[in-house]
Formats: C-alpha cells, sequence, structure tokens
C-alpha cells in the first residue's frame, strides 16, 4: 500500500513541475516531438533544445549576435543629429553686420560718429534738428563716413519732417557723398542730392528732385550736376515722413509712406560715399531713426 501511494505522489508531482508525462511516442529518454527545454550554452548563456522526430534532443540553440548590430545603429544615429546649431547662430551674426550705421539720437549726437560741416544741429527728446542760427554759411550740414570707399551698395530708412517755426518746407539727403560741403561760403564735392521742397516755394512746390551733383574739390573747379528725377507729391512737409532709398549700382529708387515715387537707372552713377542730412538758408527740418543696410553681395540674405 505505501509503495502504491508513493507512485500517486510522484505523478502528481511530476505533473505539478511540468515533466512530461509518458506517451507511446516518447523516444528512449521521454521526449516528445517538438517538445522544447532550457539548455546551457558554452560561456554559460541559456539556450533552448528542440525534440526531434525520433525522439532525441536537438543541439542547444544558442542564438546570434543581434545586440551588437543594434547598438551599431543606435550610435550612428546618435552622432548625425550633433551639428544642427552651428548654421542658425551664422546667418544671426551676418544679418546684425549688414547694419552699416543707426541713431536713434536717444543718447545726444555721437560726436565719433557725426561730422558737423556747418552748424547748427542739436537733440531734443530724441529727434534731431538743423537749421543755421548764427546766419554765418546760411547752411546746416551733418555727415557720418563721408567719403567711405566701403559704402557702395545700401539702403537708407529715416523719418523726416519739417521742424516748427521753419519759415519754409525743406530739406535734403545726401546719399554717396565725399568730400561734401555745401554752403553759401562753397559748393565742394560729390553727391546724390535728395531734396524735398514743400509749401511755399515760388518754383516747384511740392516736388522731390534727384541730383548727380560733383563740384569738384577746390574753387573754380567745374560743376557736374544732372537733374535724374523730379516728382510731385501732394503733402506739406509738416510731417513726420518715413522715407526709404536703395541705392544698387546704377539703380537709385525712393519710397515716401510706403508709397514709390521712382525707379531709377542712373547711366553714370556715384559709386561709394557716405550719408549726410542738410537744410539750407535759415529753413529747418527733424530726423530720427537713421538706419542704413548693407546690400552688397556678401550681406545677400533672401
Amino acid at each position: 500500500m505505501k509503495t502504491a501511494r508513493w507512485l500517486v505522489l510522484v505523478v502528481l508531482a511530476a505533473g505539478a513541475l511540468g515533466l512530461p508525462a509518458c506517451s507511446d511516442d516518447a523516444g528512449s529518454n521521454g521526449c516528445v516531438e517538438g517538445e522544447t527545454q532550457p539548455c546551457t550554452c558554452a560561456g554559460g548563456d541559456s539556450g533552448a533544445q528542440l525534440c526531434e522526430a525520433d525522439g532525441t534532443w536537438g543541439e542547444c540553440d544558442c542564438g546570434g549576435d543581434t545586440d551588437t548590430d543594434t547598438d551599431t545603429d543606435a550610435d550612428t544615429d546618435t552622432d548625425t543629429d550633433t551639428d544642427t546649431d552651428t548654421d542658425t547662430d551664422t546667418d544671426t551674426d551676418s544679418e546684425e553686420d549688414c547694419i552699416l550705421f543707426e541713431d536713434d539720437f536717444e543718447s545726444g549726437i555721437d560726436e565719433d560718429e557725426w561730422i558737423n560741416v556747418h552748424c547748427c544741429q542739436w537733440v531734443v527728446d530724441g529727434i534731431l534738428y538743423l537749421q543755421d542760427l548764427d546766419g554765418g554759411d546760411r547752411n546746416a550740414q551733418v555727415m557720418v563716413h563721408d567719403g567711405d570707399p566701403a559704402w557702395t551698395d545700401y539702403k537708407v530708412t529715416l523719418v523726416a519732417s519739417k521742424a516748427p517755426e521753419s519759415p519754409l518746407d525743406y530739406f535734403n539727403i545726401l546719399l554717396r557723398a565725399s568730400d561734401s560741403s555745401l554752403s553759401s561760403a562753397g559748393l565742394f564735392g560729390s553727391a546724390y542730392q535728395l531734396e524735398f521742397l514743400g509749401e511755399g516755394w515760388s518754383d516747384n512746390p511740392n516736388v522731390v528732385t534727384l541730383r548727380r551733383t560733383d563740384y569738384g574739390l577746390a574753387e573754380g573747379d567745374p560743376a557736374q550736376i544732372a537733374l535724374l528725377a523730379s516728382v510731385s507729391w501732394s503733402p506739406t512737409l509738416s510731417g513726420p515722413f518715413d522715407i526709404q532709398v536703395t541705392l544698387d549700382g546704377g539703380n537709385i529708387s525712393l519710397f515716401i509712406d510706403g508709397d514709390n515715387y521712382f525707379d531709377l537707372v542712373d547711366p553714370d552713377p556715384l559709386l561709394f560715399g557716405g550719408f549726410g542730412l542738410l537744410t539750407i538758408w535759415e529753413y529747418g527740418a527733424a530726423f530720427d531713426d537713421v538706419v542704413i543696410t548693407d546690400l552688397s553681395d556678401e550681406c545677400d540674405t533672401d
């Protein structure tokens, strides 16, 4: 009876442990075709064995070197994403470098940049005023980078208006200027002169003119003057007006308050030079937010 009970317990234990039960299809070692069991590979890794048709266990299957290939791919992807931010920083620096000059006059007149050619200039509440107050040369003129050969193609934006108490409406913007000095004492140097004439002028009221001028460098030199544009405009010079002038080779364009007043080609252009502001006689004008942007090939940010 004891022997019978132990046999029952052994059979029950074998079922609980998942050991293969006896079968008529088993081989001599009790293996059933298609059955698997764990096995130990060389080096101590775990593998698996499959029972074959003759009831014997096949070789221990230890798998391939899959992990190595996976790690290699992962490393490659990580390296690819590294060098992204460098170009963005370079573009930003280039755009900033393309500003040749700017002044909002919040800190007064920068005497290291603005050259006082003829009196008088002053700043009130961040606005630059020009007007001859001493009766001397009867013109007021300031310049930046006069004759600078590096200033070739550029765009100028600024705000301009008639100054309070000015007897007539007038101001003049000088472009690509070299050795420029314009007053009743004499006219010298070369420049494009962009003149704005408003109400009160007996000749050509409310017109904008563009002239290419070259008066030479000494008294008595012959003057060369070419009128390139003369266009009418309806507002008086009470202002303020947003002005944009572009010089690109011989191509010159003017926008006032977003409207295009001319777009022309000078067949014999001045090629370089600085920027200036001018009023004549006792007429006064006011200016603000001057920005000059380089348009040369090195600063083509399109």
